[in-house]
């Protein structure tokens, strides 16, 4: 599974522990990799409802590809569940995020070390971007990353 379907797959409209599940089948580099059809496997599995898992799976992928540019432009880079530069101890909790967003090089140092995630709602209220970006801020000034 490529980067840009691990992208795709975190884009889909589908509860988090289908998602997880699915890719848990994958667990490995090497199958993951050796399976060129995976996105539309997991579309269909994480949205049994839908039998339009290949036109789905084209949108996502358009959508990731987009996804992909705009990160790229803000010097943001995609790190995804199976990449060696992924940390370990965050893929081995029970539901690890597809794909990270790295502000710079990804990779040691920026993966290793004290490592801290802020976690929200994609609908922030104004007060809780504010105390985000203060918190995030503390933290790396303190040297967690």
């Amino acid at each position: 599974m490529t980067l840009r379907d691990l992208v795709a797959l975190s884009l889909l409209d589908a509860p988090s522990r289908r998602k997880s599940a699915a890719l848990s089948a994958l667990s490995s580099a090497d199958r993951a990799h050796a399976a060129p059809d995976a996105l539309e496997v997991l579309v269909a599995w994480c949205r049994p409802e839908g039998s339009e898992g290949l036109r789905r799976s084209l949108e996502l992928r358009a959508a990731a590809d987009d996804a992909l540019e705009r990160a790229s432009r803000q010097g943001i880079h995609a790190v995804g569940v199976f990449d060696p530069q992924y940390p370990a101890a965050l893929a081995a909790i029970p539901d690890p995020p597809a794909v990270l967003w790295v502000l710079g090089q990804p990779g040691p140092p920026a993966l290793s070390g004290r490592l801290v995630a802020i976690v929200g709602s994609r609908r922030a209220s104004a007060y809780g971007l504010e105390v985000a970006e203060q918190l995030a801020y503390d933290l790396a000034r303190a040297g967690v990353v």
